[in-house]
């Protein structure tokens, strides 16, 4: 297990939630707009006009910030999973062609060990 990819992979999710819920409470109402919008309802309610509606806010920043979000706890996963998989390395030294386990002598053809039967 390689612990610097699990490193990485666990600041990637911290940053990817702390990313989502940012972005999350922006696309919230605050409450000043809700109490506008309790105040616009009382008003048409009491009057029976209609009031002009309030104006929308951009969420353009809060939909990225969860996006990226998103991508980084994705990808911190994807990182974590990768560090638990053995790395393969291969018995056969190019310069040597000798089994890096116990010595022996090895052909291009071999695919184990004749000496100590490890694969190669």
């Amino acid at each position: 297990m390689r612990s610097e990819l699990v490193i990485v992979g666990i600041i990637l999710i911290g940053v990817g939630i702390g990313l989502a819920v940012v972005g999350y409470n922006g696309m919230q109402q605050s409450s000043i707009e809700k109490t506008a919008g309790l105040i616009k309802d009382f008003t048409e309610a009491l009057t029976g006009e209609k009031m002009p509606s309030l104006p929308k806010r951009d969420t353009t920043g809060p939909t990225v910030m969860m996006i990226l979000g998103g991508l980084s706890f994705i990808i911190g996963l994807v990182m974590i999973l990768k560090s638990g998989r053995k790395e393969t390395y291969s018995a056969i030294s190019e310069k040597s062609k000798f089994c890096s386990n116990c010595g022996k002598k090895l052909t291009v053809e071999d695919r184990f060990c004749p000496g100590c039967g490890r694969e190669v």
